[in-house]
């Protein structure tokens, strides 16, 4: 199937008309009352909190103070020599990476025990989950665009929309640097693992220019030990190697009171797609998966006088996928050949006013997503689309009980419309309460959410139900953080998440399943994070531990009390690092419990328990203004053989070396 951008554009164009209509009709509006403000000098004088003063407060998500919350900031993401999302995101807590091995290996992500379906995915404030199968794989996102990553746990559709049952992440990509510079990068590392990027900004009156250019590669013929009727041996991993080229450049105008950015992300990957090693055969051992993806972003602000500010926001994302296995003779005598082209388009308009305690939001979102392919249900034929509607609201106030404004609320509402997928309503309530006295923070939400079924849920053939509905989910946390201790933060979170009429797989027969709303779900845990920094951070240190428990609570479920796949009970991640006179020694670790890969909880589909140590050196030296690194990594220190993904053998010992300049 040909990618031609040009035909892409015409149908996003062509099908968004009428939101672009209503978004001129809002920055007109905008701008006249920007008009009769102006010279207002009796109004109260309440801006938005730092609006234009960095790309971190400009992207900050909304409700976030009353969610558990959390961010990796870009001293973090290179700390941890991150090559991947996935590779920072499990040392904060509820975080669980589904890795299927290698650099080339499919990593989903989930959030508090739920599916990587409902957690969303964000670019800068704008949904980017694929309408195709719901999610978003981490190992293809350029890392080095990424500036800053938020997390927020817990169901928030009333703020962020659908699939926000386990919470979201997103990815600020716009740098806070003041200064021009041109920064490079080189990975090189164990199974000829290989990663070059090129990033830059350049600064001028007019505006700020970002982009940046990377690839990575993977032969991912990493050992590892199998035990075949009581022997044990060491095999090699087939068909994993791996390639990814991406790009990203953006326009972003300067701070003022009308701001813009548009951003163009493009990527092209090729990859091996093993299966589960059994039996010292590997399944899929040619299987091949090829992608193309173009994302385009538009965000727009108009701040009309110190208490109102509209927000535009666009979405233009296109992925052609090819999968090829020529093994599987069942569905054809050269086997399987899967072609898809996948578009979504989304516009999203909000207005804001907020004085010196009222903070009113209102947002309405349309959205268009439609995919062509050869392995649609017989009735679909090759074409089927989708249009959505989202209108929501959200009202934040402080009031004094003890003290002036010592409490903070918010209600929030959320409707939301699609063609072919349901309808939903989803309330939110949340509260704040900061003491004065001590500096501790206390937090209660709640918020019941969505998720629509995807097209590979309804469509796919012998495998999509077109009647499905929507997924359901109660979600309640109480939290607190406390900053008690000096240069320390101490975080924790309870959740309870309950989710209805979850979409699972179920067995037609013994080679042929389908989806259905049957399942319920109920998730609950405990979630502690704690940061020190000592003697003016010459150490640093973090924690983060989850303690949580996914049961299966379908009343004709034969699973009805047991524990759900994939969800370990305990999670524990941590890193400690030293700073002296430009040099950085480093650890950090990660620790899984047990847990089971199907239904049923048999002791022959447990996943044992496993910890994985990683440490590295670095200095850094600036000669002439320009800074250079030398890193060396060792990652998997102890070469612990383990899996993630059952049958799926994760590499051993893996060292690396790195340099960067930055001028």
């Amino acid at each position: 199937m040909k990618f031609n951008f040009f035909n892409h554009l015409f149908y996003f164009l062509k099908y968004c008309r009428t939101f672009l209509a209503f978004a001129y009709f809002l920055i007109l509006f905008g701008s006249s009352a920007y008009s009769r403000n102006e010279g207002d000098k009796d109004s109260v004088k309440t801006k938005f909190p730092e609006i234009v003063v960095t790309a971190t407060k400009l992207n900050k998500s909304p409700g976030t103070e009353f969610s558990a919350y959390s961010t990796i900031t870009k001293s973090e993401l290179t700390k941890l020599v991150a090559v991947q999302v996935s590779d920072v995101l499990q040392f904060i807590p509820g975080v669980f990476i589904k890795n299927y091995g290698g650099m080339g290996g499919f990593k989903n992500l989930s959030l508090r025990g739920t599916t990587a379906k409902q957690t969303i995915l964000m670019i800068d404030g704008i949904r980017i989950n694929s309408t195709q199968n719901g999610m978003s794989d981490l190992s293809i996102i350029p890392i080095d665009m990424v500036n800053e990553i938020e997390i927020v746990r817990g169901g928030n559709s009333a703020l962020f929309g659908a699939n926000a049952i386990g919470g979201i992440v997103n990815l600020i990509t716009r740098s806070s640097d003041t200064v021009s510079f041109i920064t490079g990068k080189l990975n090189y590392g164990s199974y000829d693992d290989f990663h070059a990027a090129i990033n830059s900004k350049f600064i001028s009156l007019k505006g700020e220019i970002d982009g940046s250019l990377e690839y990575l590669s993977s032969k991912g013929n990493y050992k590892f030990h199998v035990t075949d009727f009581g022997e044990s041996k060491i095999l090699n991993r087939e068909n994993a190697d791996f390639e990814n080229l991406s790009f990203s450049i953006s326009l972003n105008s300067r701070p003022s009171d009308l701001n813009y950015s548009i951003k163009g992300i493009g990527r092209i990957s090729d990859r091996g797609t093993p299966g589960a090693v059994t039996q010292n055969n590997v399944e899929n051992a040619f299987a091949r998966l090829k992608e193309k993806e173009l994302i385009i972003l538009g965000t727009s602000s108009l701040l009309i006088n110190d208490n109102q500010i509209i927000n535009l926001t666009s979405l233009f994302k296109v992925n052609d996928y090819h999968y090829k296995d020529p093994l599987l003779k069942w569905y054809s005598p050269n086997g399987l050949d899967e072609i898809f082209t996948n578009r979504d388009f989304q516009l999203s308009s909000k207005y804001s006013y907020k004085n010196q305690r009222l903070l009113t939001e209102f947002n309405i979102e349309g959205g268009y997503s439609d995919i062509r392919g050869n392995m649609l249900q017989p009735g679909i034929g090759n074409y089927k689309k989708r249009s959505s509607l989202g209108i929501a609201g959200r009202i934040e106030n402080s009031f004094g009980i003890f003290n002036e404004s010592d409490f903070t609320c918010q209600l929030g509402l959320r409707a939301d419309i699609f063609s072919d997928a349901g309808n939903a309503v989803s309330p939110l309530v949340g509260i704040v309460y900061n003491t004065v006295s001590l500096p501790l923070k206390f937090r209660l939400n709640y918020a019941y959410n969505f998720r629509p079924p995807n097209f590979n849920e309804m469509y796919y053939l012998n495998y999509g139900t077109a009647n499905l509905v929507p997924e359901r989910s109660h979600s309640f946390n109480l939290g607190f953080s406390t900053g008690i201790i000096s240069n320390t933060t101490i975080e924790m979170e309870t959740f309870l998440i309950s989710t209805k009429n979850q979409i699972i797989s179920v067995p037609n027969s013994p080679v042929q399943w389908s989806a259905r709303n049957y399942g319920e779900v109920q998730t609950k845990g405990l979630e502690i994070r704690l940061l020190s920094s000592l003697f003016e951070k010459i150490i640093n240190f973090q924690l983060a531990y989850t303690l949580q428990e996914a049961i299966d609570k379908s009343s004709e479920s034969p699973t009805y009390g047991m524990l759900i796949p994939y969800v370990p009970q305990e999670l524990i991640a941590g890193s400690i690092d030293y700073n002296l006179q430009g040099f950085i020694l480093g650890l950090n670790f990660q620790y899984s419990s047990y847990y089971y890969t199907l239904p049923g909880n048999s002791l022959n589909n447990l996943m044992p328990s496993y910890t994985i140590l990683n440490a590295f050196v670095s200095k850094n030296v600036e000669l002439s203004g320009t800074i250079i690194e030398l890193r060396i990594d060792c990652n998997n220190l102890f070469d612990s053989q383990y899996s993630v993904v059952w049958k799926y053998p994760m590499p051993g010992r893996l060292i690396k070396g790195r340099i960067s300049i930055k001028i």
